[in-house]
């Protein structure tokens, strides 16, 4: 199912003082903006991968009809259904219409009606939207978005391919044993 970011992460799971000590930059200011820029770029790279962000992320679905809808990330807060009426506005679907079943995998939608009025001419009958990040983010994810920080703020001229490769093929694997779980 396709999603988009709406509402991407302001803020790293890793802290800049955590990038700091990896990278050994003790007592050092100078740098603190770009580290902050720099865990955002690794941890969405990590999440583009996984398939999941580790920090609060707000997505939209869109939906082409109004049966169970399952979300494509494991964990979704603040969810709001909506649909395209008759005049191809965006409406609020009321939350007692649906509910959340939380006992698969992937939350699922499930609708016990469906919405009156809506668009006969919308390409989707609706969208939905959430907020969605891990609970718990394992102490491997943890590695590896400081590795791949690493790399970035060590290579930000110039970056050898060579180091580039072997940086992103350390963090893949120690994402990769998490990737659908």
């Amino acid at each position: 199912m396709d999603y988009q970011v709406t509402t991407p992460a302001t803020t790293s799971q890793t802290t800049v003082a955590e990038l700091k000590t990896h990278l050994l930059l003790f007592g050092d200011n100078s740098y603190d903006a770009e580290l902050q820029g720099i865990l955002l770029a690794a941890e969405e790279y990590i999440s583009d991968f996984l398939g999941e962000y580790l920090v609060a992320t707000s997505v939209r679905v869109n939906v082409v009809n109004f049966d169970d809808t399952t979300l494509p990330h494991k964990s979704a807060s603040s969810v709001v259904v909506n649909y395209w009426d008759t005049n191809n506005a965006a409406q609020v679907y009321a939350s007692s219409n649906y509910r959340i079943d939380v006992s698969g995998k992937y939350p699922t939608i499930k609708y016990s009606a469906q919405p009156a009025g809506k668009s006969s001419t919308s390409t989707y009958a609706g969208f939905i939207t959430y907020t969605t990040s891990l609970d718990v983010v394992p102490q491997k994810l943890s590695r590896a978005v400081l590795l791949v920080a690493a790399e970035l703020f060590e290579n930000r001229n110039n970056s050898s391919e060579k180091a580039s490769y072997a940086t992103k093929l350390t963090a893949m694997r120690l994402v990769q044993s998490l990737r659908g779980w």
